[in-house]
């Protein structure tokens, strides 16, 4: 049996397991499982990364509601096992213990499997967004360290604003404790389609051995409806002055050129001003090199006002993310 199957079968074998009352039916298929009125699909791929040990399952979960606003609801969920079934399990597992409650929560309109509810101001949530976020999981984790400790932490911080366009999203983070009271931070929105990494993240001061944290979010903005084409068209902006200045090798220039073509002056002062400090980060910070985190912006008299977080500006949380895209030689739809 091929891994995508295995991996599948194994979901729709612990699906059954759920109240029927939750999961709704749930049948399986060749390339895909189908659960709550067959209304949901998810299919698997696993990946073969240059070497990775064969006892370590890297796999994709990739979830459609059946309908336009699903977007990209892909999972990325790892298993470790002592063969390579088991690590294959172990990653079905993960998902369902994970990544099923916030779906299926999302579906009912009700928190289901000790997932829990946010409508944009929690501190456990996505700032602006409704949804709901899954329970902790640990892959391994110092004794002294209890979950309780993250109650406090804003574990999603600038979900929202990496977030490519679309209504509906899936946010994963992964906290990892060196062991000496350091921690650092990644998140990743829609699978690998975004991601930011922060390498100093202030986690519970813990020291021992290391920990390693994950959790699911689904957040959406229905509410908003206007934030996807919003989304698109800052994309769209911050592509055209990449392009523009390639050809005019002037900031400034191609700033006007945005303005020309209709992106509002104060959004197109923000690109100017924030994109190419956040592609020349992606170049660096894959060297080892580290930045400060924030910014101050300066009133009339030269006064600094208080300290902002550059991720915090979805003008240069985005070109971060399209810098990483563009520079690699990949457009991702």
């Amino acid at each position: 049996m091929a891994d995508e199957s295995f991996v599948l079968n194994e979901i729709h074998d612990q699906l059954r397991t759920l109240d029927p009352d939750l999961i709704c039916g749930v049948t399986i298929g060749d390339t895909e499982c189908r659960f709550f009125h067959d209304q949901v699909s998810i299919r698997a791929s696993v990946h073969d990364d240059p070497g990775q040990h064969p006892n370590l399952a890297h796999c994709h979960i990739v979830t459609s509601l059946g309908t336009d606003l699903s977007g990209h609801l892909d999972a990325c969920v790892v298993g470790i096992g002592a063969d390579r079934g088991l690590a294959l399990k172990q990653a079905a597992t993960y998902w369902v213990e994970s990544v099923s409650g916030v779906i299926l929560s999302a579906l009912h309109c009700r928190p289901v499997l000790n997932t829990a509810h946010f409508s944009g101001n929690e501190m456990q949530g996505v700032k602006g967004a409704h949804g709901f976020a899954g329970p902790l999981s640990t892959r391994i984790a110092d004794p002294k360290l209890k979950l309780s400790m993250l109650a406090d932490r804003s574990v999603f911080e600038f979900a929202a604003e990496i977030a490519p366009p679309g209504i509906v999203h899936l946010a994963k983070v992964t906290l990892q404790s060196d062991g000496r009271g350091g921690w650092k931070r990644t998140l990743e929105v829609d699978g690998h389609r975004a991601s930011f990494q922060d390498r100093n993240w202030q986690g519970p001061p813990i020291t021992g051995s290391q920990s390693i944290v994950s959790q699911f979010a689904l957040f959406h903005f229905t509410d908003t409806p206007k934030w996807s084409d919003q989304r698109e068209r800052l994309d769209t902006d911050i592509r055209d002055f990449v392009v523009s200045f390639a050809e005019c090798r002037d900031t400034y220039v191609a700033g006007d050129r945005l303005v020309s073509a209709g992106c509002p002056s104060a959004i197109a002062h923000q690109i100017v001003l924030l994109t190419p400090v956040a592609f020349a980060r992606t170049v660096f910070e894959d060297l080892g090199v580290q930045f400060a985190p924030s910014y101050y912006v300066a009133d009339k008299t030269g006064k600094p006002g208080p300290e902002l977080p550059l991720m915090g500006e979805p003008v240069f949380a985005r070109s971060m993310i399209l810098g990483k895209e563009l520079l690699a030689g990949e457009h991702v739809e």
